[in-house]
């Protein structure tokens, strides 16, 4: 890939700094295509930046190609992809695996396979733990179920250099937000908008406890609130309330 060509995806981050070099430091064969680790230097004085660039014959993964599919099943069996690692968190039957890109993403690809499941892959491999990785993975060993379920993730190079590079997750359709829901719920009945309330805090309120569940997690510390921080947020809170009425 050419920097004029690297420099136009949506997902290339510093598209303002200019390219000095694109070079491809590793390539791994997985299903139909390849996976491809680009590292792109610069003329100024910032570090270079590692990018991911699956290839099918050439060119960029489309749609029915099988490759996004064949990411899916090696996070299923957590094989090893050469230098890349899949690690399955849960077990799930795959089955027959449509693909179907989404096209709201920018420094991201998210592609649902099957209606059923959605593979997001991070085409900036930074080094350390993607948040989303981190978080999901934490609460599926949690045990905690009210989030799409967590199925696996795949990483790149060793512990010294690991880069969290796709992760793989239940495909949940869009039914809007919670802030229109209550909104809507306020307008045509307020008790039913604090209902609403209610329970979007019962779920808050069970995530901050599952979130806590895991003492020994160095990631996930926990302590007990003291008198000081829950006099603080609940001033916060009516300040919050002040502002808006």
């Amino acid at each position: 890939m050419t920097p004029d060509e690297l420099a136009s995806r949506r997902w290339f981050r510093s598209k303002q700094r200019p390219i000095a070099a694109v070079t491809e430091v590793d390539r791994a064969p997985i299903g139909p295509g390849v996976l491809v680790v680009l590292e792109v230097t610069f003329d100024d004085d910032g570090g270079p930046e590692r990018y991911l660039a699956p290839v099918v014959d050439g060119r960029e993964p489309a749609d029915g190609d099988g490759l996004w599919a064949a990411l899916a099943e090696a996070i299923a069996r957590g094989e090893r992809i050469g230098s890349f690692v899949a690690t399955r968190a849960a077990g799930t039957e795959l089955g027959s695996l449509t693909e179907r890109h989404l096209s709201v993403e920018q420094s991201n690809t998210s592609i649902v396979l099957g209606e059923r499941l959605i593979l997001k892959l991070y085409r900036l491999l930074e080094p350390g733990d993607n948040p989303d990785v981190e978080v999901g993975a934490f609460l599926a060993d949690a045990g905690f179920a009210d989030v799409p379920a967590f199925v696996g993730w795949i990483d790149h190079g060793d512990d010294g250099a690991r880069a969290s590079a796709a992760m793989l997750q239940a495909f949940v359709p869009a039914a809007g937000d919670a802030w229109t829901a209550t909104l809507a719920a306020l307008a045509s009945d307020p008790a039913d908008g604090v209902r609403m309330s209610a329970r979007i805090g019962d779920l808050t309120a069970r995530l901050h406890g599952a979130l806590a569940s895991r003492t020994q997690a160095s990631a996930f510390p926990s302590r007990a609130a003291t008198v000081d921080d829950t006099a603080e947020w609940r001033a916060s809170a009516e300040r919050q309330l002040a502002l808006a009425v």
